[in-house]
């Protein structure tokens, strides 16, 4: 994730990164293999990060799932809040 963060902030992250490799102009005649295989790094890499974003996405819900089980709901950091 940070390497995807960096990218963008070192001003590498060109328009045709969010385009899937199917959207990619594969027939342009300037295509070589470079290309195409850039291309479909970049897709594996979009799918893998989408996915790992998901995972997050369930484990956060799990873990205040739960903390709401055990009686407690973090309301900051520095102050848990029961819920009896």
């Amino acid at each position: 994730m940070r390497v995807l963060d960096h990218l963008s902030l070192a001003g590498t992250h060109r328009d045709d990164f969010s385009r899937y490799f199917r959207d990619q102009p594969l027939l342009h005649p300037d295509v070589n293999d470079e290309y195409l295989l850039l291309w479909y790094f970049e897709d594996w890499l979009k799918k893998y990060f989408f996915s790992v974003l998901q995972i997050l996405e369930v484990t956060s819900v799990i873990l205040f799932y739960l903390r709401l089980l055990s009686g407690f709901v973090v309301e900051s950091v520095s102050r848990p809040v029961a819920l009896c």
